[in-house]
Protein backbone atom coordinates (compact mmCIF):
# COMPACT_ATOMS: atom_id res chain seq x y z
CA UNK A 1 0.00 0.00 0.00
CA UNK A 2 0.91 3.44 -0.28
CA UNK A 3 2.10 5.42 3.18
CA UNK A 4 2.50 8.87 3.57
CA UNK A 5 4.04 10.48 7.24
CA UNK A 6 5.40 13.76 7.69
CA UNK A 7 9.52 14.25 8.23
CA UNK A 8 10.47 17.25 10.07
CA UNK A 9 13.34 18.55 8.49
CA UNK A 10 14.78 20.64 11.76
CA UNK A 11 17.82 22.22 11.55
CA UNK A 12 19.40 20.06 14.04
CA UNK A 13 19.09 17.27 11.64
CA UNK A 14 22.37 16.95 9.82
CA UNK A 15 22.40 18.54 6.37
CA UNK A 16 23.17 15.30 4.53
CA UNK A 17 19.83 14.01 6.04
CA UNK A 18 17.55 16.94 5.67
CA UNK A 19 19.45 16.58 1.72
CA UNK A 20 18.35 12.87 1.53
CA UNK A 21 14.95 13.10 2.44
CA UNK A 22 13.99 16.53 0.54
CA UNK A 23 15.55 14.80 -2.46
CA UNK A 24 12.90 11.57 -1.96
CA UNK A 25 10.14 14.08 -0.76
CA UNK A 26 10.88 16.21 -4.24
CA UNK A 27 11.24 12.69 -6.93
CA UNK A 28 7.93 11.39 -5.48
CA UNK A 29 6.26 14.03 -6.37
CA UNK A 30 7.38 13.87 -9.88
CA UNK A 31 5.78 12.63 -12.66
CA UNK A 32 7.10 9.38 -14.32
CA UNK A 33 8.93 10.51 -17.11
CA UNK A 34 11.03 13.60 -15.25
CA UNK A 35 11.73 10.39 -12.63
CA UNK A 36 13.28 8.24 -15.27
CA UNK A 37 15.03 11.53 -17.17
CA UNK A 38 16.28 12.25 -13.92
CA UNK A 39 17.44 8.75 -13.57
CA UNK A 40 19.30 8.47 -17.06
CA UNK A 41 21.04 12.30 -16.57
CA UNK A 42 22.30 10.64 -12.90
CA UNK A 43 23.08 7.29 -15.03
CA UNK A 44 24.91 9.39 -17.48
CA UNK A 45 26.97 12.05 -15.24
CA UNK A 46 24.55 14.74 -16.92
CA UNK A 47 24.04 16.78 -13.89
CA UNK A 48 23.38 20.35 -16.24
CA UNK A 49 20.47 18.93 -17.84
CA UNK A 50 17.59 21.49 -17.22
CA UNK A 51 15.70 18.73 -15.30
CA UNK A 52 18.12 17.99 -13.11
CA UNK A 53 18.86 21.77 -12.68
CA UNK A 54 15.00 22.15 -11.71
CA UNK A 55 15.31 19.51 -8.99
CA UNK A 56 18.06 20.54 -7.56
CA UNK A 57 16.67 23.63 -7.07
CA UNK A 58 13.40 22.40 -5.62
CA UNK A 59 15.56 20.00 -3.61
CA UNK A 60 17.32 23.27 -1.85
CA UNK A 61 14.36 25.24 -1.34
CA UNK A 62 12.75 22.42 0.61
CA UNK A 63 15.70 22.39 2.94
CA UNK A 64 16.27 26.07 3.39
CA UNK A 65 13.08 26.05 4.06
CA UNK A 66 13.14 24.37 6.91
CA UNK A 67 9.35 22.97 6.51
CA UNK A 68 7.48 19.23 7.43
CA UNK A 69 7.80 16.97 4.14
CA UNK A 70 5.46 14.47 3.22
CA UNK A 71 7.26 11.20 1.81
CA UNK A 72 5.22 8.90 -0.28
CA UNK A 73 6.86 5.12 0.34
CA UNK A 74 5.30 2.32 -1.31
Amino acid sequence: GVQTCALPISKTMKTKNRIELASHAVFNKLPKWKQEALKDDRQNKNYDSRVMQEFAHEVSVLVENNQEIFVTTE
